[in-house]
């Protein structure tokens, strides 16, 4: 994600746009920056939000990414478990057959 800010940040200074302010500027790029992620999820919490730096946006993004990063992994993990009960259950339920 943060290369990704980053090659944002170098692409506009090539546009040949009409003059804007600085302010503006990061507007654009934090516009930018929501409309290109991958995850409809992340985008759709990131447009949520109201008045907020291009700072705020991209920190707001790595730690709904990292979130969501740490609930596949103890998704993966339960489901893991659960195959692990199920197969002791079959197991348990074979021998008394």
């Amino acid at each position: 994600m943060d290369e990704y800010l980053q090659n944002l940040k170098r692409l506009s200074v090539d546009c040949d746009f009409k003059k804007v302010s600085a302010a503006q500027h990061k507007e654009a790029i934090r516009d930018a920056f929501i409309s290109g992620l991958q995850s409809e999820e992340i985008r759709q919490r990131l447009l949520e939000e109201k008045d907020t730096t291009l700072q705020d946006t991209v920190d707001k993004a790595l730690s709904l990414e990292g979130s969501s990063t740490v609930l596949c992994v103890v998704t993966k993990t339960l489901l893991q478990w659960l195959l692990l009960l199920r197969i002791e259950i079959m197991k348990s339920y074979s021998k008394t057959s």
